[in-house]
Protein backbone atom coordinates (compact mmCIF):
# COMPACT_ATOMS: atom_id res chain seq x y z
CA UNK A 1 0.00 0.00 0.00
CA UNK A 2 1.39 3.41 -0.58
CA UNK A 3 2.47 5.51 2.01
CA UNK A 4 0.41 8.44 1.62
CA UNK A 5 -2.89 5.87 1.37
CA UNK A 6 -5.94 6.99 3.57
CA UNK A 7 -7.08 4.22 5.63
CA UNK A 8 -10.41 3.72 6.04
CA UNK A 9 -11.79 0.19 7.21
CA UNK A 10 -9.54 -2.66 8.32
CA UNK A 11 -11.79 -5.97 8.43
CA UNK A 12 -10.10 -9.32 9.42
CA UNK A 13 -12.11 -12.04 6.87
CA UNK A 14 -9.35 -14.95 8.63
CA UNK A 15 -6.70 -15.94 10.77
CA UNK A 16 -4.09 -14.80 7.76
CA UNK A 17 -6.38 -12.51 5.72
CA UNK A 18 -7.25 -8.88 5.87
CA UNK A 19 -9.49 -6.30 4.00
CA UNK A 20 -7.94 -3.08 3.91
CA UNK A 21 -9.86 -0.51 2.44
CA UNK A 22 -8.18 2.89 1.59
CA UNK A 23 -8.36 5.93 -0.59
CA UNK A 24 -5.43 7.34 -2.77
CA UNK A 25 -7.36 10.97 -4.07
CA UNK A 26 -6.28 13.92 -4.97
CA UNK A 27 -4.95 17.02 -2.40
CA UNK A 28 -5.42 20.19 -2.74
CA UNK A 29 -1.28 20.35 -2.29
CA UNK A 30 1.17 18.28 -3.17
CA UNK A 31 1.83 15.55 -1.19
CA UNK A 32 5.31 16.32 -0.04
CA UNK A 33 4.48 19.54 0.94
CA UNK A 34 1.03 18.32 2.81
CA UNK A 35 0.68 18.12 6.90
CA UNK A 36 -1.47 15.87 7.70
CA UNK A 37 -2.20 17.27 11.07
CA UNK A 38 -2.44 20.83 8.94
CA UNK A 39 -5.71 22.46 8.28
CA UNK A 40 -6.87 23.40 4.54
CA UNK A 41 -5.86 20.21 2.94
CA UNK A 42 -9.17 18.43 1.02
CA UNK A 43 -9.70 15.40 -0.55
CA UNK A 44 -11.15 15.22 -3.87
CA UNK A 45 -11.57 11.85 -6.65
CA UNK A 46 -10.71 9.85 -3.24
CA UNK A 47 -9.61 6.84 -5.75
CA UNK A 48 -11.14 4.14 -3.07
CA UNK A 49 -9.04 0.84 -3.33
CA UNK A 50 -9.53 -2.50 -1.78
CA UNK A 51 -6.46 -4.75 -0.69
CA UNK A 52 -6.50 -8.37 0.73
CA UNK A 53 -3.05 -9.66 2.28
CA UNK A 54 -2.49 -13.00 3.78
CA UNK A 55 0.28 -12.56 5.90
CA UNK A 56 1.35 -9.49 4.66
CA UNK A 57 1.15 -10.07 0.88
CA UNK A 58 -1.29 -8.85 -1.38
CA UNK A 59 -3.83 -11.58 -3.08
CA UNK A 60 -6.18 -9.95 -3.71
CA UNK A 61 -6.14 -6.30 -5.39
CA UNK A 62 -9.49 -3.62 -6.97
CA UNK A 63 -9.82 -0.17 -7.74
CA UNK A 64 -13.69 1.08 -7.53
CA UNK A 65 -13.21 3.55 -10.29
CA UNK A 66 -12.61 -0.24 -12.64
CA UNK A 67 -15.82 -1.61 -11.30
CA UNK A 68 -18.94 -1.68 -13.63
CA UNK A 69 -22.52 -1.35 -11.28
CA UNK A 70 -25.52 -3.98 -12.23
CA UNK A 71 -27.27 -0.67 -13.68
CA UNK A 72 -25.50 -0.17 -16.98
CA UNK A 73 -27.94 3.62 -17.07
CA UNK A 74 -26.32 5.02 -13.50
CA UNK A 75 -23.55 6.37 -15.24
CA UNK A 76 -20.06 6.67 -13.87
CA UNK A 77 -20.93 8.39 -10.32
CA UNK A 78 -19.19 6.14 -8.15
CA UNK A 79 -15.73 6.50 -9.45
CA UNK A 80 -15.72 9.61 -6.36
CA UNK A 81 -17.09 7.05 -4.40
CA UNK A 82 -15.94 5.68 -0.66
CA UNK A 83 -16.74 2.80 1.47
CA UNK A 84 -18.55 3.04 4.19
CA UNK A 85 -18.96 -0.06 6.10
CA UNK A 86 -18.59 -3.44 5.90
CA UNK A 87 -19.49 -6.63 7.52
CA UNK A 88 -17.45 -10.42 7.35
CA UNK A 89 -20.09 -13.21 6.55
CA UNK A 90 -19.17 -17.11 6.86
CA UNK A 91 -20.83 -20.07 6.87
CA UNK A 92 -19.71 -23.96 5.14
CA UNK A 93 -21.60 -22.24 2.10
CA UNK A 94 -20.13 -18.88 1.74
CA UNK A 95 -17.44 -16.71 2.94
CA UNK A 96 -18.14 -13.40 2.08
CA UNK A 97 -17.62 -9.30 3.13
CA UNK A 98 -19.94 -6.98 2.13
CA UNK A 99 -19.22 -3.64 1.49
CA UNK A 100 -21.65 -0.44 1.40
CA UNK A 101 -20.58 2.21 -0.90
CA UNK A 102 -21.57 5.83 -0.86
CA UNK A 103 -21.04 9.45 -2.95
CA UNK A 104 -22.61 12.05 -1.53
CA UNK A 105 -25.35 11.22 0.29
CA UNK A 106 -27.91 9.67 -1.69
CA UNK A 107 -26.25 7.68 -3.98
CA UNK A 108 -24.73 4.08 -3.46
CA UNK A 109 -24.32 0.54 -3.88
CA UNK A 110 -23.22 -2.98 -2.63
CA UNK A 111 -20.75 -5.28 -2.93
CA UNK A 112 -19.80 -8.68 -1.89
CA UNK A 113 -16.30 -9.74 -1.81
CA UNK A 114 -16.47 -13.34 -2.29
CA UNK A 115 -13.57 -15.70 -0.92
CA UNK A 116 -12.83 -18.16 -4.00
CA UNK A 117 -10.21 -21.01 -3.50
CA UNK A 118 -7.32 -19.04 -2.39
CA UNK A 119 -8.14 -15.81 -3.68
CA UNK A 120 -11.52 -13.50 -3.86
CA UNK A 121 -13.94 -11.97 -6.48
CA UNK A 122 -15.54 -8.96 -6.13
CA UNK A 123 -18.87 -9.49 -7.17
CA UNK A 124 -21.39 -6.20 -7.51
CA UNK A 125 -25.03 -7.01 -5.58
CA UNK A 126 -26.96 -3.77 -6.36
CA UNK A 127 -27.26 0.12 -6.42
CA UNK A 128 -29.56 1.91 -3.71
CA UNK A 129 -30.83 5.15 -3.27
CA UNK A 130 -30.89 6.68 0.03
CA UNK A 131 -31.11 2.59 1.23
CA UNK A 132 -29.33 0.16 3.33
CA UNK A 133 -28.16 -3.46 3.01
CA UNK A 134 -29.29 -5.93 5.43
CA UNK A 135 -27.57 -9.21 5.92
CA UNK A 136 -28.60 -12.42 7.88
CA UNK A 137 -25.84 -14.20 10.17
CA UNK A 138 -27.35 -17.27 9.88
CA UNK A 139 -27.41 -17.28 6.02
CA UNK A 140 -24.62 -14.96 4.52
CA UNK A 141 -26.37 -15.76 0.70
CA UNK A 142 -29.73 -13.94 1.60
CA UNK A 143 -29.61 -10.05 2.04
CA UNK A 144 -32.19 -7.53 1.37
CA UNK A 145 -31.12 -4.59 -0.35
CA UNK A 146 -33.54 -1.13 0.76
CA UNK A 147 -33.96 1.36 -1.51
CA UNK A 148 -36.31 4.52 -1.93
CA UNK A 149 -39.51 4.43 -4.34
CA UNK A 150 -38.72 7.23 -6.55
CA UNK A 151 -35.50 8.62 -7.53
CA UNK A 152 -35.08 12.54 -6.47
CA UNK A 153 -36.89 11.56 -3.41
CA UNK A 154 -36.12 14.31 -0.71
CA UNK A 155 -33.62 12.99 1.45
CA UNK A 156 -34.78 14.42 4.85
CA UNK A 157 -38.52 12.93 3.90
CA UNK A 158 -40.21 10.30 5.07
CA UNK A 159 -40.70 8.52 1.68
CA UNK A 160 -41.52 4.64 0.81
CA UNK A 161 -38.93 2.14 0.28
CA UNK A 162 -38.96 -0.67 -1.90
CA UNK A 163 -37.17 -3.88 -0.36
CA UNK A 164 -35.51 -6.67 -3.08
CA UNK A 165 -34.92 -9.97 -1.16
CA UNK A 166 -31.43 -11.73 -3.28
CA UNK A 167 -29.85 -14.50 -2.82
CA UNK A 168 -26.23 -15.54 -4.15
CA UNK A 169 -26.60 -18.29 -6.50
CA UNK A 170 -22.45 -19.05 -6.30
CA UNK A 171 -21.94 -16.16 -9.37
CA UNK A 172 -24.39 -13.76 -8.68
CA UNK A 173 -27.17 -12.26 -6.22
CA UNK A 174 -30.20 -13.10 -8.12
CA UNK A 175 -34.03 -11.50 -6.89
CA UNK A 176 -36.13 -13.81 -4.73
CA UNK A 177 -38.90 -11.43 -4.37
CA UNK A 178 -39.47 -7.36 -3.65
CA UNK A 179 -41.79 -5.74 -1.75
CA UNK A 180 -42.79 -1.95 -0.52
CA UNK A 181 -42.37 -1.45 3.10
CA UNK A 182 -45.13 -1.18 5.37
CA UNK A 183 -43.72 1.86 6.97
CA UNK A 184 -41.84 5.10 5.45
CA UNK A 185 -38.18 6.41 6.04
CA UNK A 186 -36.34 9.68 5.71
CA UNK A 187 -33.17 7.34 4.97
CA UNK A 188 -30.65 5.08 6.05
CA UNK A 189 -27.17 7.59 5.98
CA UNK A 190 -26.87 6.59 9.71
CA UNK A 191 -26.91 2.90 9.47
CA UNK A 192 -26.61 1.49 5.56
CA UNK A 193 -25.29 -2.26 7.06
CA UNK A 194 -27.56 -3.85 9.19
CA UNK A 195 -26.69 -7.34 10.37
CA UNK A 196 -29.84 -9.49 12.00
CA UNK A 197 -29.23 -12.69 13.50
Amino acid sequence: MPAFAYVTIVLPLSVTDTLTVYELGNWSRHWEKFDLDQEGGELSAPDTRLLVTRGGKAVFQYALKDLATTDPDSGDWWVNAVAMRAAHLCSDRLDVAYLVVQEGNSGGFYLALVRSGTSYKLVPVADAYQGRLVLFASDPRRIEVWTADGAGACGACSKPFVVEKLQFDGTKYRQISNHKARKEYAGFQNSPLVVNP
